[in-house]
């Protein structure tokens, strides 16, 4: 299987900046930004706009192990958890109260 043209590639690269610089833009004031977004931005102050992030599925069985790590993190001096959390349906289905 051959990999996208020189062409392809520069125009994937470019939507992508183009997407990054959306995503990063001022446009969007307080009540419009998105709440994961707002956090992670008070969070890491003016330099966090320059970081990129990345994400990555953590397998079931090592959640056991990330909730210890989090639990001795947090227990540390001087550290205080916050926790938010976001549902997200996992069916595009709409709600039916039929049997």
């Amino acid at each position: 299987m051959a990999g996208p043209s020189e062409s392809e590639a520069r125009d994937f690269a470019l939507a992508f900046r183009s997407f990054l610089a959306w995503v990063h833009s001022d446009r969007f004031d307080d009540r419009d930004r998105n709440e994961v977004v707002t956090l992670v931005s008070d969070h890491l102050g003016v330099e966090g706009r320059e970081t990129s992030v990345v994400a990555r599925a953590l397998p079931a069985f090592e959640h056991v192990n990330l909730q210890t790590a989090l639990d001795a993190w947090t227990a540390e001096p001087g550290r205080r958890p916050c926790t938010a959390s976001r549902c997200l349906p996992t069916t595009n289905r709409s709600p039916s109260n039929s049997s």
